[in-house]
């Protein structure tokens, strides 16, 4: 009986959505396929390997009822060349055998190569990562698109040979008993199994969405640890902020243990109906064997009927275990279709690539934002901006200011085409390389390893002629002290140096790749306001002779009126007021 911990509702059972597994799976192979030639290859030689394997265990067994006749009659000669022939089958087994689990080892690689790299492009295109987690639409996508395509393709190439030649070599076992034995006994086999199976994917029904579950709650564990390594400090400066995280982990971790002891639970029949039909493969064996040679008709010899006893079993007992891979794969299955789920719902998810503004935009010389009619509405259904009308264009400095919270950063996210307007449109015209953005959580990630490629980031390439352009900028923003501690070396691996900066030095860093790329219009959210008013004064003035063209969004706004020509106050209710810096610092005295 279940602990009281563990409480089992079944009406609570959530079952998958998708109509039929088949069709994913089949859709996950497609993308395999159509990649990928050699894999195509892979299955029919693996298909192959595993009918020559069978034919092989066939052969084997039939000289072994051979040779337990020739030991019942004490015929040496006979013996000897059985054995021969039960060696070389044996020897050329081990290399079949052999073949096979290469084969079966490179296809599950070169599938996992394939899916991932199918899943990464449709990943980073059209930010599909972004809609993807900061949506919450699917959950844990690097753990589906790591560990789960990684177990998803050892068990498929694993099984996929098997499950192709099984129902070959079965109607070839039921031909056999059915000609030596009577067709009634291969039918009863195979009717007995299929019963097993039907049970069998009843008993599993239930299963999969909870394996689901339990792997979601698997990737928010992993999560929660990761969030403590990312910002252990922010958290050790909390007095009692690891007391909670400690209290918030331990529930992460016991709702993870409950929804796991639940899915043990609920496979306690699973493993008995497997169990049970392991050991039912030799009651039924044993049975119609029996009931085959003592209906023989009488005059055979001690050594004929030793003979014709093994060669029976050998055959049924094989028909048997046929019929029985297959249950056995509906253990494995359970699992599988959790993976094949996930797996589907990620490719599913980032099919919808619909976007307000073209990326590439158009062959202009100047990036250019025309804003008609536009209606932001947020997650929780507040109306943030409505009916705004305005023009971003080069040499036209716009100040987006409002109180937090208040939808300012919603409206770069449509700018950038991460969120859907729900009214009016944004047309874009001109170069989207021109455009840059600067988020207000500076990003440091790997491909940051080095000093260069963080100022030239996104970009991979570099050159020996970016090295003047790199130091100018950071002696402008006063980070020599960050070049100095890689010895003057743009390309040193910086090996964490960047996770002790201060927010006001990494948001100077990131205001560097302003200045090195030299865009013709960058958007700045939040990303002066952790500067001191000097170097703000500094980093616009740097733009204004590069020609970078700043829409700033802040809500500490009193020091950048002078660097702007317009300013856009978004109120509440979705007001805003569209006007010259002059006339809107007019109306405020006023």
């Amino acid at each position: 009986m279940p602990p009281a911990e563990v409480k089992i509702d079944f009406k609570d059972v959530e079952y998958s959505k998708l109509p039929n597994i088949i069709v994913e799976l089949w859709r996950i192979f497609m993308t395999v396929f159509r990649q990928s030639k050699l894999f195509c290859s892979f299955l029919p030689l693996l298909c192959m390997l595993e009918g020559i394997d069978q034919a092989l265990d066939y052969q084997q067994g039939m000289i072994m009822g051979d040779l337990i006749g020739s030991v019942s009659r004490r015929d040496t000669p006979a013996f000897s060349t059985l054995m021969i022939w039960i060696g070389g089958i044996s020897l050329l087994d081990a290399i079949v055998s052999t073949f096979k689990g290469f084969l079966t080892g490179y296809a599950t690689v070169m599938f996992r190569q394939i899916l991932t790299r199918q899943l990464h492009k449709k990943y980073f295109r059209q930010h599909n990562f972004y809609k993807v987690n900061c949506r919450e639409r699917i959950s844990n996508p690097d753990q589906r698109i790591g560990s789960d395509v990684e177990v998803l393709g050892d068990y498929l190439c694993w099984m996929i040979s098997t499950i192709l030649t099984t129902p070959f070599t079965i109607t070839y076992y039921v031909f056999q008993v059915g000609l030596g034995l009577g067709w009634i006994y291969p039918f009863i086999i195979v009717g007995y199994f299929f019963l097993v199976v039907v049970f069998s994917k009843m008993l599993r029904k239930p299963i999969v969405p909870r394996v689901c579950k339990v792997k979601k709650m698997e990737g928010r564990f992993r999560q929660q640890h990761l969030d403590v390594v990312e910002n252990a400090e922010r958290i050790a400066f909390v007095h009692g902020g690891d007391d909670a995280e400690y209290v918030y982990t331990e529930m992460t971790f016991k709702k993870l243990l409950r929804a796991s002891k639940i899915v043990q639970f609920l496979y306690i029949p699973v493993y008995f109906v497997m169990r049970l039909d392991n050991r039912m493969v030799y009651v039924v064996t044993y049975v119609i064997c029996g009931m085959h040679i003592f209906a023989m008709q009488d005059g055979l010899s001690e050594s004929e009927i030793s003979s014709e006893w093994t060669k029976i079993v050998f055959v049924v007992s094989n028909l048997g275990w046929m019929c029985h891979k297959y249950v056995y794969i509906i253990n494995f299955l359970i699992y599988i279709e959790a993976m094949i789920r996930r797996v589907s719902e990620l490719m599913a998810g980032m099919d919808d690539t619909a976007s307000v503004i073209n990326d590439q935009g158009t062959n202009d010389d100047e990036p250019r934002y025309s804003v008609r009619n536009l209606t932001i509405v947020g997650p929780s259904g507040r109306t943030l901006v409505s009916q705004l009308n305005m023009d971003i264009t080069v040499r036209t400095n716009i100040l987006v200011a409002g109180p937090s919270n208040i939808g300012k950063t919603s409206l770069l996210r449509v700018l950038r085409k991460l969120w859907t307007p729900t009214e009016g449109q944004v047309c874009f015209t001109g170069q989207s390389s021109a455009v840059m953005y600067i988020a207000q959580q500076v990003f440091f990630g790997d491909a940051c390893c080095t000093l260069r490629k963080t100022v030239v980031y996104p970009l991979g390439r570099h050159s020996v002629d970016d090295v003047p352009a790199i130091e100018h900028v950071l002696k402008t923003l006063r980070l020599c002290h960050v070049l100095k501690s890689v010895d003057n070396n743009l390309d040193k691996e910086l090996e964490g140096a960047l996770s002790v900066l201060s927010s006001g030095e990494r948001q100077r860093l990131a205001l560097a790749r302003v200045l090195f790329h030299r865009p013709r219009i960058v958007f700045l959210d939040e990303a002066t306001n952790a500067l001191d008013t000097e170097l703000v004064e500094i980093f616009f003035e740097e733009c204004r002779l590069a020609g970078i063209t700043t829409v700033t969004v802040s809500h500490n706004r009193e020091n950048l009126y002078q660097f702007h020509d317009h300013v856009l106050e978004i109120g509440r209710d979705g007001t805003w007021c569209f006007e010259p810096t002059e006339n809107y610092l007019n109306k405020k005295t006023v």
